[in-house]
């Protein structure tokens, strides 16, 4: 089925179209309920469809149009088919939020890390974000409008022993990001990072065990609900595009909790 965007004129983001990568669960999925919740058209991009299709019978409940795409980002073909589906079914992409991840394997030093696994990790974590930017942009630019949120971690920031392949693929697109935002500088499209807080979620719990079982522990924090992270999410969504462009928006940010405060308090209601 194609169409255009719906246009129902309710909601903070009526009119717009969303691509969700990791849309499936978690975080992505609340992501993707809240911006359908908002009136945006929504993509939801998961490994598993099941997971996808189920996010987006929720989102049709709020009178938008949503379309589920199985992908997996280690294949740019992929990337490239979940891009072609949404601008089939739509006609334009206005945000994209990408929340996929490889931690790769844990508690292994970097030179005993396997070459498949090495790429593996670089595929999803660098090469994945650097092929929906070459794909899209050109979009957004054309349209004049539109916002990219990729969504990594300090772990590309610092050292952590025996996270040689997840710290050195975050600091890869954390650079690719901090790029993409000066040469975006000046035009109506935005690329910013955003580095969510420990969030309960299937992945967290995954890679606490994985982590825990052959390493120090890590100095993670209480988990937050999904929703509540989503709201970071959406809240940069709706930023114009030269605040947030070329920026690291963070959950533990004094400024942003701040913000994040003021702007939900003026809303009562979801939307």
């Amino acid at each position: 089925m194609s169409g255009r965007p719906s246009d129902t004129g309710q909601g903070l983001f009526a009119g717009r179209v969303a691509l969700i990568y990791g849309g499936g669960r978690g975080i992505g999925a609340a992501c993707a309920k809240g911006l359908a919740e908002g009136g945006a058209d929504i993509s939801v991009v998961s490994r598993t469809v099941g997971e996808a299709q189920m996010v987006c019978e929720v989102a049709q409940g709020s009178g938008v149009q949503a379309e589920a795409i199985r992908a997996d980002l280690g294949d740019p073909d992929q990337i490239l088919h979940s891009v072609e589906r949404t601008m089939g079914r739509f006609g334009r992409i206005d945000l994209v939020i990408n929340l996929v991840a490889d931690t790769g394997p844990l508690n292994v030093a970097t030179w005993e890390v396997s070459e498949a696994d090495w790429r593996s990790v670089l595929a999803v974590n660098i090469s994945a974000p650097y092929a929906i930017a070459r794909l899209v942009v050109p979009i957004m630019l054309q349209q004049a409008h539109g916002k990219l949120l990729f969504a990594t971690s300090p772990f590309g920031d610092r050292v952590t022993p025996g996270m040689g392949g997840y710290g050195c693929s975050r600091a890869a697109v954390n650079h690719l990001v901090l790029q993409l935002g000066a040469e975006l500088q000046g035009s109506t499209v935005a690329a910013c990072l955003v580095y969510p807080g420990i969030t309960d979620t299937p992945g967290l719990r995954s890679f606490r065990e994985r982590h825990h079982a052959g390493g120090p522990s890590l100095p993670f924090a209480s988990a937050v609900h999904p929703e509540d992270m989503a709201r970071l999410f959406l809240w940069t969504c709706l930023q114009p595009p030269a605040s947030i462009n070329g920026a690291v928006i963070a959950w533990n940010d004094p400024q942003v909790q701040a913000a994040l405060r003021a702007f939900w308090s003026e809303r009562p209601g979801r939307w």
